[in-house]
């Protein structure tokens, strides 16, 4: 209708080539509109994505790679860490523009551990399903008791009609006889009757019942050795996938201390160079697998009596391993390698070398002092080398000598100086105020020798441990 309007109406502008749409509105005074298939839209433009940082990789794409399900990476803004599974996978080394990245090396130690993880819960559920299959088989098989119910053997039964058939046919032969002799109803007869009877029916039961109680006992035999057969055979199959998966995890678990020691290593020669610390837990992790494969030829050659019997062994030894397991991670993840830790490490190896040297250095000094007390004995002069103890060169032997402590305190100040005694030092060198007699023997001839009052030698006696004989 609109279409007849605008030709019928010589006011409206002219409209050749536009559409009704288009002529209203140029009646209207309204601007021409430009169809839209001939407007050409402005480009739109493309963020060009940030390059990843040098060295770094995006850990999302990285697990994709991997065969990690896009539905199990997340990301925990608490603790800032991407987790996989839910559980805390690697904490970026960057984080730019939402996305997450680290170094290959991480991806790949954080890649193997959480490989490592899944397969020991795998395998440690795989252990608790065995051992609660072994422990719900073990006293399930119980003996039966035999029993023979001659009365429900129907071969018994058969034999006992065929007596009675017998004695039937044989009484009736018996009657004729009797018959024939002119003896009729009478005591004879019954008699005779009766133990046709009797002797039918007890030749099967002194001869052919105990042969079917014999046969029943066989056959009760062979059904019994064939349930504990069957019993038997299958909790040696469950013992067998046990052994096997033990071997497995075992050398699996020796594998990764392996790893864990190079990359502990690894991480200590960057730290510092001159660190040598190449033998921290190195011993530890050697004993320990040695350990592990002694454990591993043992279930090897585990037989199914000693599993029985020891299950509750078996179970502590892998709780043992689990608990290591968690502990070594534990003690890997907390190093951290901080300086403090090295500086009591290396104080520590310290005071243990020079409680070693110390420890040299008194039995080469209590040996020395020995060989000085024979010579001064045998030739009755002090040699020189016995200054430290407080004797001077030439004092005769057994006799005081010139420069002797005139007192309690100036003796004891003069053997807490002498080699006699070890100072006891701490971690960092110093004194505790603490010490130990090197030479006990020696001490006591020593002070003896003073010849000081008998009230002050016995305090120097006590002050030192020595025993006092008055």
């Amino acid at each position: 209708m609109i279409a007849n309007t605008l030709k019928k109406n010589p006011l409206l502008p002219t409209t050749a080539g536009l559409g009704v749409g288009a002529g209203i509105a140029a009646a209207a005074g309204l601007p021409k509109a430009t169809p839209t298939s001939l407007v050409t839209p402005k480009p739109t433009a493309t963020p060009t994505p940030k390059p990843a940082p040098d060295g770094q990789s995006a850990i999302r794409q990285y697990l994709l790679n991997n065969g990690i399900g896009n539905d199990q990476i997340g990301y925990d803004k608490a603790n800032n860490s991407v987790t996989v599974g839910g559980q805390s996978f690697i904490t970026p080394a960057t984080v730019q523009g939402g996305t997450s990245y680290a170094t290959k090396a991480a991806l790949d130690s954080a890649l193997q551990g959480y490989q490592t993880r899944q397969q020991t819960s795998q395998t440690n559920s795989k252990i608790d399903s065995l051992l609660k299959a072994i422990e719900s088989d073990i006293g399930t098989y119980k003996p039966s008791t035999f029993s023979y119910d001659p009365n429900s053997d129907p071969v018994y039964q058969a034999a006992l009609q065929r007596a009675q058939a017998n004695a039937g046919q044989a009484s009736g032969n018996a009657m004729a006889d009797l018959a024939r002799r002119g003896i009729l109803d009478s005591t004879i007869t019954s008699d005779r009757l009766g133990q046709i009877q009797q002797d039918a029916y007890g030749d099967v039961t002194a001869n052919l019942l105990p042969q079917l109680f014999q046969q029943a006992y066989t056959r009760f035999q062979d059904s019994e050795s064939n349930r504990y057969n069957a019993y038997r055979d299958k909790q040696s199959d469950t013992a067998s996938l046990l052994s096997n998966i033990l071997g497995v995890s075992n050398d699996r678990q020796a594998d990764q201390q392996q790893q864990w020691s190079n990359d502990f290593a690894t991480k200590d020669q960057t730290f510092n160079q001159g660190m040598q610390t190449k033998q921290f837990d190195r011993g530890v992790l050697e004993s320990d697998r040695n350990y592990n494969r002694g454990v591993l030829e043992s279930d090897r050659n585990y037989d199914r009596g000693v599993l029985e019997s020891d299950r509750n062994y078996d179970r502590g030894v892998l709780e043992s391993d689990r608990n290591y397991n968690r502990g070594v991670l534990e003690s890997d993840r907390n190093y951290g390698l901080a300086k403090d830790d090295n500086s009591r490490q290396w104080a520590s190896y310290n005071l243990s070398k020079k409680n070693s040297q110390t420890d040299n250095k008194r039995a080469d000094s209590n040996a020395s002092y020995g060989r000085l007390m024979d010579i001064w004995q045998a030739t009755g002069v002090a040699p020189t080398g016995l200054e430290s103890y407080g004797v001077q060169q030439g004092t005769p032997y057994g006799q005081q000598q010139k420069e002797k402590a005139a007192t309690y305190e100036d003796a004891y100040k003069d053997i807490d100086n002498s080699l006699f005694v070890q100072k006891e030092v701490n971690a960092m060198g110093q004194s505790t105020g603490r010490y130990s007699v090197t030479n006990p023997e020696g001490l006591a001839d020593y002070i003896f020798s003073l010849d000081l009052p008998e009230a002050e030698t016995k305090r120097l006696y006590q002050r030192y441990g020595l025993k006092w004989g008055g």
